[in-house]
């Protein structure tokens, strides 16, 4: 009978070192996975951050674009009425070249009509 009880108590020993074991390997199996799961939710962060920066950058750039867009229209418009204003000019210079060249042909002829009373 004790050799029965030595034996069952043998058989229940290696039977709890065997839950024990099982049971260590579950706790390090958990231990992992909670470590996976917070390099996983650090790596989230990281990723977030990183999609947060780009957005900023690309409503940067954008504004940026639109900016330059509106410059470019502004330019645009500077430079047409820089030409309109040019074409006016040009066609006054062209008018009082007219009128320079009229107003010097009548004081030629009143010089030559001058000349032409003082010799007589």
């Amino acid at each position: 009978r004790r050799a029965d009880l030595q034996a069952s108590l043998e058989g229940a020993n290696k039977q709890g070192a065997d839950l024990q074991a099982a049971l260590d390997e579950a706790n390090k199996r958990s231990t992992d996975m909670q470590n996976t799961m917070q390099a996983a939710a650090a790596e989230a962060v990281t990723l977030r951050s990183r999609a947060e920066c780009a957005e900023d950058e690309a409503l940067a750039a954008r504004a940026a674009t639109e900016e330059a867009e509106r410059r470019a229209i502004q330019a645009e418009d500077t430079l047409a009425s820089e030409r309109a204003a040019a074409g006016s000019q040009a066609a006054a210079l062209q008018e009082g070249q007219g009128q320079a060249a009229e107003r010097a042909e009548h004081l030629e002829r009143q010089l030559v009509a001058a000349r032409h009373a003082a010799e007589k």
